[in-house]
C-alpha cells in the first residue's frame, strides 16, 4: 500500500509510506510451513532493502508481522492435514496457543493490524522505516 505523507511531514521530499503485510513466520521457521516462511522472510528482506532504496525519495517502507489472526484463511489452514490444530480442533488449538504464548492473554484482531497500518502510513510514524514490527500481543517479544 502506498500512502502520501507529505502533508504530515512537509520536510520530506514528495513520498509516502509502503506498509507490507508479513508474518511472524517471516522471523522464525515452523514445521510443515517452509514455503510460507520463505515467502514471508522474503517480504521482510524486500521491506528492508526498499527502505534504503526509497528513503532518499521520502518513501518509508515497513512491514507488519502479525501472529495468528482468526480469519477465514487461517481457519481453513488450521484444518489441513499437517496443521497443528488438526487433532484438537481450531478453537481449542487457538485457546491453548493463546494461553501458553500471548503475554496479553489474547491474540491480535484484524482491526489491531489495520490500526497499526494506519499509524505506519501516517505522519506520526515519519521517523520509522525499514522495520518489520511484530503485532502479536507478546507472543514473540524481541
Amino acid at each position: 500500500m502506498l500512502f502520501g505523507c507529505q502533508a504530515a511531514a512537509p520536510h520530506l521530499h514528495p513520498g509516502g509510506a509502503i506498509v507490507n503485510i508479513s508474518s511472524m513466520a517471516g522471523k522464525r521457521g515452523t514445521a510443515h510451513n517452509a514455503v510460507y516462511c520463505a515467502a514471508k522472510f522474503g517480504v521482510n528482506g524486500v521491506t528492508q532493502a526498499l527502505a534504503k532504496e526509497l528513503g532518499p525519495r521520502g518513501i518509508r517502507v515497513n512491514a507488519l508481522c502479525p501472529v495468528l489472526i482468526r480469519t477465514e484463511g487461517l481457519v481453513e489452514a488450521l484444518q489441513e492435514e499437517y496443521s497443528p490444530a488438526r487433532t484438537k480442533g481450531v478453537d481449542r488449538f487457538l485457546e491453548e496457543f493463546t494461553s501458553a504464548n500471548a503475554a496479553l492473554g489474547r491474540l491480535p484482531t484484524a482491526a489491531d493490524v489495520a490500526e497499526f497500518c494506519l499509524f505506519l502510513s501516517s505522519g506520526k510514524a515519519a521517523a520509522i522505516t525499514g522495520q518489520c514490527i511484530n503485532v502479536d500481543c507478546g507472543v514473540f517479544p524481541q
